[in-house]
């Protein structure tokens, strides 16, 4: 039997855990590696000030040229949530530890006023 895209962001969700938009909220010096997965149309309206752009199609090609450290944490958002959580899991399944997603994505950025560059 086929999954649904919510069955697997429910099983996305066991192994990759969730953060806020509070905890990625601007206050001054990241202590993770803040990753735009959404495609290139989407960021042309705007991304998070500080995010690297990495859509998900390419995660598997070009994390290494971002980010080395298996350790090193890592938050990935998209524009609602879901993407951020595949991207995620596919990280966690290259061998990256420290993988969380940002609940909401974008849109929950926006929302709740943060700034866009």
């Amino acid at each position: 039997m086929l999954k649904t895209p919510a069955q697997l962001s429910e099983e996305a969700r066991k192994v990759i855990p969730e953060v806020t938009v509070a905890d990625v909220a601007p206050t001054g010096q990241r202590p993770f590696l803040l990753l735009d997965v959404r495609e290139p149309n989407e960021q042309a309206a705007g991304m998070i000030p500080g995010a690297i752009s990495l859509p998900r199609g390419l995660i598997e090609i070009s994390i290494a040229k971002i980010v080395q450290d298996e350790n090193a944490p890592i938050v990935c958002y998209c524009g609602g949530g879901t993407r951020s959580l595949f991207a995620g899991q596919q990280l966690k399944n290259m061998g990256f530890t420290n993988v969380k997603s940002m609940a909401g994505g974008f849109k929950a950025w926006t929302m709740a006023g943060n700034p866009v560059g």
